[in-house]
């Protein structure tokens, strides 16, 4: 993954955790993301990260899909996925 994608992946993490972009939003704007994240964490990621990606749903979404609520277990791995992504300082986003 290079640095832009994955500053671009930590920064939707972040958005649709703290509630300012929806997974249907996500999709329509960079569906690649459902895609990136599961292989940023095949790639980087830890058996823990991938477990809470399979139980997750909004893996599964779709491109033109409406109403996706985030989950426990989505939430979950999204706080997981933007703590591995900590990890690599050139991702990390910054303090203005």
């Amino acid at each position: 993954m290079d640095q832009f994608t994955g500053i671009r992946s930590r920064l939707y993490a972040s958005s649709l955790l703290d509630g300012s972009l929806s997974p249907d939003h996500l999709a329509e704007d960079w569906a690649d993301w459902f895609h990136l994240a599961p292989a940023f964490v095949r790639a980087y990621g830890t058996d823990e990260l991938e477990e809470l990606g399979d139980a997750t749903d909004i893996l599964d979404a779709e491109e033109g899909q409406q109403g996706i609520a985030l989950t426990k277990a989505d939430r979950a791995y999204l706080v997981a996925l933007e703590a591995r992504l900590d990890l690599y300082p050139e991702i990390r986003p910054t303090k203005e």
